[in-house]
């Protein structure tokens, strides 16, 4: 039986937090600026693209669905252009998702952990509990406004990153002591 590998925890763990500690140094004013970016990018890929469909509207059959979506992609440009708070808070819904998601998969992984007899299979449970409540935090924002603050998102990152890192010790240290065990039964 092929052994799960502890290399995803360390990857998570350096990326969580390098990210988390970046994001902990801006300021929400400093996010919003940052965010008229891609309001702007998607309001020109909008009109290059609604100007392409039209403009080979007689070669191409589906011309208008392109056309349509390019104005989609325009409007919504626009609105995250003129309203930045719009993306930051879509930026936290979606961090929401990734940690419901991560725990997801913390939860399907500590499968194989608990069936290799690893004593320490409970904090991959830990992790992923802890990531449901962390994703649920950013996505319901129970709190108000305070929730979408960058500060908490970089907790929230960072905090991850740690328990990553400490999942992965516990699960080697529970793997050798498998081993171990089962040196002895054989």
């Amino acid at each position: 039986m092929e052994k799960p590998s502890t290399a995803t925890f360390i990857i998570r763990g350096i990326t969580l937090l390098v990210i988390g500690f970046m994001v902990m140094l801006y300021t929400d004013e400093d996010i919003k600026k940052l965010t008229i970016i891609p309001g702007l990018v998607a309001t020109t890929a909008g009109i290059v693209q609604a100007a392409f469909a039209y403009w080979v509207r007689k070669k191409l059959q589906q011309w208008h669905w392109y056309f349509a979506g390019g104005l989609g992609v325009m409007a919504l440009g626009i609105v995250l252009w003129l309203n930045p708070g719009m993306l930051i808070k879509i930026l936290t819904v979606g961090l929401g998702l990734w940690f419901l998601y991560q725990a997801a998969l913390d939860f399907v992984a500590m499968n194989p952990w608990r069936k290799t007899h690893n004593p320490s299979w409970w904090s991959l449970a830990m992790l992923g509990t802890i990531e449901v409540l962390l994703g649920l935090m950013l996505m319901l924002d129970p709190l108000g406004d305070s929730l979408r603050d960058t500060a908490f998102i970089g907790i929230c990152m960072v905090f991850g990153g740690l328990m990553a890192f400490f999942v992965r010790f516990q699960l080697k240290r529970g793997e050798r002591a498998a081993e171990e065990l089962a040196n002895k039964i054989e």
